[in-house]
């Protein structure tokens, strides 16, 4: 699938999350959405300097050791919000693209709110310590879980029909 054809599939599909979608459809969409984030904060921080909104979580009040942060700049948390519902769909489609459940998708979102949780609880446990433990555990269930997810969408199709419906390589359309 050509890339252009690949973000058009993938914007048409943006609420559809049965069927299945290749490999090449997922990862050219992906592309896009990491060149189009990318482009928009680097016009964002020229247009809007020194502006970023989100969240940190540190596991102590004097922001020693390991924090964890998620947010952006104002346009580059807009364009993220729109493409990740395309993005969720085609990952979704993608994994049962390869005989695996489209709640796999979910992880590093899991993974997040678990590596946060730790970070505040730690915070609330061990006030003032430095200890480097807490962000190491927040690491590897952020890791983890992106890994697990990866990998997953980088298996091969199934060839034929699966449960999800027939393969996206075999249709014509």
């Amino acid at each position: 699938m050509s890339p252009v054809k690949a973000i058009s599939t993938c914007f048409s599909k943006v609420f559809n999350y049965s069927g299945r979608a290749s490999r090449s459809e997922f990862w050219w969409f992906f592309v896009f959405v990491g060149a189009a984030t990318y482009l928009v904060s680097f016009l964002d921080e020229r247009m809007f300097p020194d502006t970023w909104y989100g969240m940190v979580f540190s596991h102590n009040t004097e922001n020693v050791g390991t924090m964890l942060t998620f947010g952006g700049t104002p346009m580059q948390l807009v364009v993220t919000a729109i493409l990740a519902f395309p993005l969720l769909a085609a990952a979704w489609r993608r994994l049962q693209d390869t005989g695996q459940s489209g709640w796999i998708s979910l992880l590093p979102l899991a993974g997040l709110v678990l590596a946060a949780l730790v970070l505040t609880l730690a915070s609330k446990i061990e006030a003032g310590s430095t200890s480097a433990a807490p962000g190491f555990i927040a690491m590897l269930l952020m890791f983890g879980s992106v890994v697990i997810c990866v990998s997953s969408l980088a298996r091969r199709s199934v060839p034929g029909n699966n449960s999800y419906g027939p393969s996206p390589l075999e249709v014509t359309q």
